[in-house]
């Protein structure tokens, strides 16, 4: 998986101390994060086995072939399950717990398309932060020209933060 940070300055700055590996970091208002995937057939009937969603138009090309969709697409829970790892690994670090998350499907995601799920720090309420989530359609025949897939808000609460 390919991981980007990007930092924008802001006078609203956060910091954690994470109980977990004793780590300080600072988190910005405007701050965002966001990861690159290409889920995969096997990657789609894994999630498929772990959750009991059979629909065919995720697992079976014949099927998905006659729908609107023309071909299998990703379960849209597993797509956007990359947002947990998003916050938990890369943005508020261990110890974060999802308060909500809405999740708006605008657009389907093909399986063996990349995505790129993006997370941006909206604001912070004493132990919670507000986010702004969206998941990223990559056109590779089109210069990398993205499409939102998935977007909506979360709320995440972090016991660790100091500041």
């Amino acid at each position: 998986m390919n991981f980007i940070i990007r930092r924008y300055f802001s006078s609203n700055v956060i910091k954690i101390k994470n109980n977990y590996n004793n780590e300080t970091k600072e988190i910005k208002i405007g701050e965002i994060s966001s990861l690159k995937r290409t889920f995969t057939a096997d990657d789609v009937k894994i999630f498929a086995k772990l959750t009991g969603d059979n629909n065919p138009i995720h697992l079976d090309p014949d099927y998905a072939s006659k729908t609107r969709f023309k071909r299998n697409i990703v379960h849209g829970a597993l797509a956007a399950s990359l947002f947990s790892t998003i916050i938990a690994d890369q943005l508020t670090g261990h110890g974060s717990i999802y308060i909500s998350q809405v999740n708006n499907f605008q657009k389907p995601i093909y399986v063996g398309d990349p995505i790129r799920a993006e997370i941006k720090v909206l604001g912070i309420t004493g132990k919670k932060i507000q986010l702004e989530t969206t998941i990223y359609n990559i056109d590779t025949q089109n210069a990398g020209q993205e499409t939102i897939a998935i977007q909506g808000p979360a709320v995440v609460y972090h016991p660790d933060i100091i500041s």
